[in-house]
């Protein structure tokens, strides 16, 4: 008997504390969660093997980031990116006057965009924040990987453009090109590339999240 019962128990306990597990993981995430952004993503990809990811980021990432002091924490919000290939939506560049150096950023964004595939490709990540109108924050930079004996990823190369370059000084476009240099037929023998893939790509970021694709390999 005193063994049925200790079965019981600890079947009891073991109930308990499965109970509690499903409770926490169904309790709502609070408005500065990590998560943030998952809610204001979009997406897409091409059959040349393209593809691009845009997303807002939460509260809780842009301090973590560091990117707390070029935000307005109290009238922050997380606003849903807009993606465009039609280059009429590129904006001019423009630089912010004295006057209003002193506001800050309402949202952050981040855009990442590759070309490849899972065994090689390139990729590039820029972050940037904006008022509405200016950029208030912007950065980027590229990488690559490989995983095939006879593939290679050999190197990028970034040029930005206008942005928050330097301290007060502002504009309301942020302009990034890319271009990697990726070999799909490396010879390890000779530790040579006897033919290089060097797709490139060019976005535009504007200071109310809307993205526009300039041009890149088709």
């Amino acid at each position: 008997m005193s063994r049925e019962r200790s079965l019981w128990t600890r079947l009891a306990m073991l109930f308990a504390v499965c109970l509690m597990g499903v409770v926490g993981l169904a309790a709502p995430a609070s408005a500065d969660s990590a998560a943030g952004g998952d809610d204001h993503k979009v997406s897409w990809s091409d059959a040349k093997g393209g593809t691009n990811e845009a997303r807002a980021l939460s509260l809780r990432e842009v301090k973590e980031r560091g990117l707390a002091r070029y935000v307005d924490t109290e009238r922050y919000t997380e606003t849903t990116p807009k993606l465009f290939t039609d280059t009429s939506r590129a904006s001019s560049p423009a630089e912010q006057r004295e006057g209003r150096s002193s506001e800050l950023a309402t949202t952050c964004w981040e855009h990442w965009y590759s070309y490849g595939t899972s065994a090689l490709r390139g990729q590039t990540d820029v972050t940037w924040c904006g008022d509405g109108t200016w950029v208030r924050y912007s950065a980027s930079g590229c990488w690559g990987e490989e995983h095939w004996p006879t593939y290679q990823y050999l190197g990028c190369t970034v040029i930005d453009d206008y942005g928050h370059p330097r301290p007060d000084e502002y504009w309301n476009i942020y302009n990034v090109w890319t271009q990697w240099d990726l070999c799909p037929a490396w010879v390890p023998v000779w530790a040579e590339c006897s033919w290089h893939d060097r797709p490139w790509g060019k976005y535009q970021y504007q200071g109310d999240g809307d993205i526009v694709r300039l041009g890149g390999t088709d």
